[in-house]
């Protein structure tokens, strides 16, 4: 049996402030740098596009399931931007509570008399 667990992720505002930055950075370095200084500049720069795949959205009533490479990591329940690992896979899990009612039903017992019937599931 698993018990669930608690994922604190980074706050995707302070994220969403430092990838552009050292993304545009790569990139001028990659113009004004020599060959070999290109690679590296280029090779952040790809690697700054590529974390920036790991941000997720949660709305309020609803928690997000990070797992990595289908081992479980924990559930983020803070609602907002966040950013994780981008190869976390990120599935999001409603959290309200929902009520079903059932219709009053009439049924018959074994001596014959009529019982009503009603159900609320929660």
């Amino acid at each position: 049996m698993h018990t669930e667990s608690t994922n604190k992720a980074v706050p995707g505002y302070i994220m969403l402030a430092i990838l552009p930055e050292v993304f545009i950075g790569a990139l001028s370095g990659a113009i004004f740098m020599s060959i070999t200084g290109k690679l590296f500049f280029i090779l952040i720069a790809i690697s700054a596009a590529l974390f920036s795949l790991g941000f997720y959205m949660i709305s309020p009533k609803e928690g997000c399931v990070l797992q990595f490479f289908g081992r479980y990591l924990g559930t983020d329940r803070n609602f907002g931007l966040h950013w994780a690992n981008p190869f976390y896979s990120k599935y999001k899990v409603s959290l309200k509570i929902r009520n079903i009612e059932s219709g009053q039903l009439k049924v018959n017992e074994a001596a014959g008399k009529s019982i009503e019937t009603a159900a609320v599931v929660v």
